[in-house]
């Protein structure tokens, strides 16, 4: 397992929230707040519990007890339900954007605020299974010398998802983003990295972006593939009896809800 982390390298969560989740429609609020299940109070009551509510138990579950929020302007009922964080455990701060043109530019705006610090890839809609699979990541992490690593799942969707071909050695060899019909196994959905990987991301996304002023949508898995094409050290953690559920749409938001639903959710 290897010593605990020293201070300046202890984990911190990055949170992209800045989407306007168009994809399922006309809501009353942030699609992070939609709820996908009910959870026990301290006082003993039932409550819903949002989807947010359940990435952040992931992060406690891994002892990630800070995170960084990015918000687009206007989603205020995000802040205002997860305030600072301190009823689950954690220290959560906010930074704003008016917009953002992709997920990656969202996630290089916080990385200002995580320097030297090792930090968790955290999607706030995204359901997944088991509870310690952050916990899981770090221990790769800090059994190699990894600058990033990703948390792989099974899955047979590979039209809404990037998949993941693995070398003989099991490390990441090729994204396939969003692809019909792809024969491969695993998607990505959670990833750590090091302080190396946070600068070389900054260092991406500026030159990607000077080549295309235009400022077409980058997909995170792009930025991945270059890594792996450069020569980056990439490594993944294979989930085989995991699950991973995306709530972006009307159809996967309702399978999420049933997931919860089942006598196995946690």
């Amino acid at each position: 397992m290897g010593e605990p982390w020293e201070d300046e390298l202890a984990p911190i969560a990055i949170i992209p929230a800045a989407g306007c989740g168009t994809r399922l429609g006309r809501l009353p609020g942030s699609k992070e707040l939609l709820a996908v299940g009910f959870e026990t109070a301290p006082d003993g009551s039932r409550r819903p519990r949002p989807i947010v509510v359940h990435l952040l138990d992931r992060l406690k579950a891994a002892g990630i007890e800070e995170a960084i929020v990015v918000l687009r302007a206007g989603k205020w009922d995000l802040p205002a339900y997860l305030a600072d964080g301190r009823d689950r455990g954690l220290r959560i701060g906010y930074t704003v954007l008016e917009s953002s043109p992709h997920v990656p530019f969202t996630v290089v705006s916080a990385l200002p605020w995580t320097r030297g610090r090792l930090v968790a890839l955290a999607f706030p809609d995204i359901l997944f299974r088991p509870e310690h699979a952050f916990a899981g990541l770090l221990e790769r992490l800090r059994a190699t010398d990894a600058e990033l690593v990703l948390g792989l799942f099974p899955t047979d969707r590979s039209e809404k998802t990037d998949m993941v071909e693995l070398d003989a050695g099991g490390r990441p060899r090729r994204l396939v983003i969003k692809q019909p019909g792809s024969a491969l196994r695993y998607t990505w959905s959670i990833a750590v990295w090091r302080p190396a990987f946070s600068a070389w991301l900054e260092r991406w996304v500026a030159a990607r972006e000077s080549r295309d002023p235009e400022g077409r949508e980058l997909h995170f898995g792009e930025a991945i593939q270059d890594a792996i094409e450069e020569g980056r050290s990439v490594e993944a953690r294979v989930f085989e009896g995991g699950e991973y559920l995306d709530i972006g749409t009307p159809e996967d938001l309702e399978r999420a809800v049933l997931s919860a639903q089942s006598p196995t959710a946690r």
